[in-house]
């Protein structure tokens, strides 16, 4: 048993970071990769996806054949564009001073 102890005092231990925060169930996988010495297989990275609104529209419309949900998530963006598109004209006035 003391064997045990000692090998577990040397192992590290993954406990995420101040900047991302591992959920339990991560911490618990990657833990025991850590332990048994074997690799990872993770499916990619958080946030490494690359297809992006526009692109999906175009798939999910044209090679998925869904028109209805294509149209509706083209709305859906052309909305958030203009809203930001608003707001950030909006700060930008603001910040500007003519003299």
């Amino acid at each position: 048993v003391p064997a045990c102890q000692a090998r577990s005092k040397e192992t590290p231990k993954f406990e995420g970071t101040q900047s991302y925060v591992a959920t339990d169930d991560l911490k618990l996988a990657v833990n025991a990769a850590i332990t048994l010495e074997r690799p990872l297989l993770v499916k990619g990275e958080p946030g490494n996806n690359p297809m992006t609104l526009v692109y999906k529209v175009y798939v999910d419309g044209f090679r998925g054949n869904d028109m209805g949900g294509s149209s509706a998530q083209s709305v859906i963006l052309m909305v958030l564009v203009l809203a930001m598109t608003i707001a950030q004209f909006r700060l930008v006035e603001r910040r500007i001073h003519y003299t």
